[in-house]
């Protein structure tokens, strides 16, 4: 089996038809695939869409498990993926046409732990499309298309999204990579994990990948106290991994500036309660001015050159008081 893609699927019946449409009408031969769908105990008729995929696909997979989210989830399809590579697919996205006849060249043509690639972004109210290239800024991009470290890539490319990646299965085994239970933003959490073991990552400048902008709103858009919380506990996993690891300087700074970024997040975000959100930063007050002090001096900083006197003050004085 040259290619697992694992859809974890929960309370997505208007979208999981298009998904896998989208990928059971893929031009693949002569390479061949399979499509792992794991059941997170959804509600809804997702499911009865999904079985009647699986009468006419023999690759088609379905694990049926409990509600134990996105992660486990995506677990449960890897520990029985039989691919040499694995492809985690949200299951209210799709990918393009030819995403398999772009990709499959680059997979076969070298044995890269780590493929990435750029996105297209589709807002579901309008249908706007926006190509998101994997690297934040154009200075980078004669970078496409050439082999690297994943330390070297620190700060250049998008981390926030799992799907832009391909991942080589006996890295992930190897490196004991899987995704942490339990908590939001997993995604953060894992690509910087890939970014400190990877050797061998290979950019690709094509959009192989549409990702529904849900008209429901983002989680990173506004913070509740179970984002809050979560942030703190990957910061923390990531602070054991530096005190139990010989890392390099360069995996130090990996490590660091996702530190700063998430910190930064913690700043800037709107809360959804403000009192909530208050007491979250006086009861972890101290850990985050350790971890996150040139973060917060920085938001603050952006804040009141913007003319933002009263969030400025807000952060100032719920950071500082007892």
């Amino acid at each position: 089996m040259f290619l697992s893609l694992i859809i974890p699927v929960y309370n997505v019946e208007r979208y999981i038809d298009k998904t896998l449409k989208s990928i059971l009408s893929q031009n693949a031969f002569p390479f061949t695939y399979e499509v792992i769908v794991v059941n997170d105990g959804t509600p809804d008729h997702s499911m009865e869409i999904v079985e009647r995929y699986r009468y006419n696909f023999d690759n088609l997979t379905i694990i049926n498990q409990e509600n134990q989210g996105l992660s486990c989830a995506r677990n449960s399809g890897l520990k029985i993926a039989k691919g040499d590579y694995v492809w985690f697919i949200d299951s209210d996205d799709s990918i393009p046409q030819d995403a398999f006849e772009s990709l499959f060249p680059y997979l076969t043509r070298y044995r890269h732990e780590v493929l990435a690639f750029d996105i297209t972004k589709i807002e579901e109210e309008t249908g706007k499309k926006l190509t998101e290239k994997i690297f934040l800024k154009p200075k980078y991009y004669h970078l496409y298309n050439t082999s690297h470290n994943g330390t070297e890539l620190n700060k250049k490319i998008h981390t926030g999204i799992v799907q832009r990646f391909i991942f080589c299965k006996s890295f992930l085994s190897r490196c004991h990579l899987t995704f942490t239970p339990g908590i939001i933003h997993e995604d953060i959490d894992f690509i910087v994990r890939i970014l400190l073991h990877a050797n061998s990552i290979l950019p690709i400048a094509k959009p192989c990948y549409n990702y529904l902008l849900r008209s429901t709103g983002s989680i990173m858009s506004s913070l509740n106290i179970k984002s809050c919380t979560d942030r703190l506990k990957i910061i923390k996993l990531w602070n054991k991994i530096e005190s139990e690891e010989h890392l390099s300087k360069m995996q130090k700074a990996v490590i660091e500036d996702n530190i700063f970024n998430i910190c930064y997040g913690l700043f800037i975000s709107s809360p959804r309660n403000a009192s909530s959100y208050e007491q979250f930063l006086r009861q972890n007050r101290n850990y985050i001015i350790r971890r996150g002090l040139t973060a917060a001096l920085y938001s603050i900083f952006s804040y009141f050159s913007l003319g933002k006197v009263a969030k400025t003050s807000y952060l100032l004085i719920n950071l500082l008081k007892k």
